[in-house]
C-alpha cells in the first residue's frame, strides 16, 4: 500500500490543479448538499473550517449559519502543544490570521467552547477513504481534539469526489468520519 505521505503529495497535486470555478462550482454543489441534512438541519452548534490549499470552499454555508442563528464555531492551533480548541465566532470580524497562515478565531481572553455541546463538526482533509477515514495534513489535530469527547459529535468530511480513494492506511488513533460529502455522493460509513 503506498504511504500517507505519498497519497498526500498526490491527492494535494490533485486538488491544486484545479481551476477557481471548478472549486467554485463543485463547493456550491456539497454545500447545498450538506445544507439539506437532516442531521445540520437540527443542529444547534457547528464547526467549522477555514478553507485553503483549494478545499471545498463552505463560506456561503458558514453564513447561512450565521443567518439561521446557529452557533458557528472555528478552531484555534497551538503548534507548541499540538491541541485544537474552538471558539464562537459571530461574523467575519471575529477572525485574524492565525497558524500556518489560516484564519482563527480572535479571541482575546475568552474560554474555549465546551466540546460536549458540538451537534456537527464539518471536517476538511487531503483525502477520505470509503470507510470514513481522513488523511489531513500530517499534524493530527482533528484525532486530538476527537480524544477529548466523550460522547463524539457527527462528523462530516467535506470534500470533492477526486479526494474519495477505496482505502488509506489506518493507524490506531485515526478517528473515521461518519459521513464524506462530496459533489458526486455522500460516502455514509455505517453503509459500507
Amino acid at each position: 500500500m503506498i504511504s500517507k505521505k505519498e497519497l498526500r503529495k498526490e491527492l494535494m497535486t490533485k486538488r491544486l490543479n484545479m481551476t477557481f470555478d471548478e472549486v467554485k462550482k463543485k463547493s456550491i454543489i456539497i454545500i447545498e448538499k450538506i445544507i439539506e441534512q437532516k442531521i445540520y438541519r437540527n443542529a444547534k452548534t457547528i464547526m467549522v473550517y477555514m478553507p485553503i490549499k483549494n478545499e471545498v470552499a463552505i463560506e456561503a454555508l458558514i453564513e447561512s449559519a450565521w443567518a439561521d442563528q446557529k452557533i458557528v464555531l472555528f478552531p484555534k492551533v497551538n503548534p507548541i502543544t499540538k491541541m485544537m480548541d474552538v471558539y464562537k465566532v459571530t461574523d467575519w470580524n471575529g477572525l485574524e490570521k492565525g497558524n500556518y497562515g489560516i484564519p482563527e478565531p480572535k479571541i482575546g481572553g475568552i474560554p474555549p467552547f465546551p466540546v460536549e455541546e458540538i451537534d456537527v463538526v464539518l471536517i476538511p482533509g487531503v483525502g477520505f477513504d470509503e470507510q470514513g477515514f481522513r488523511l489531513g495534513y500530517g499534524g493530527g489535530y482533528y484525532d486530538r481534539f476527537f480524544d477529548r469527547f466523550e460522547a463524539l459529535p457527527y462528523k462530516i468530511g467535506v470534500a470533492f469526489e477526486m479526494q474519495v480513494i477505496n482505502q488509506l492506511p489506518v493507524e490506531h488513533h485515526d478517528y473515521p468520519v461518519d459521513e464524506v460529502i462530496t459533489e458526486r455522493r455522500n460516502v455514509i460509513k455505517d453503509r459500507i
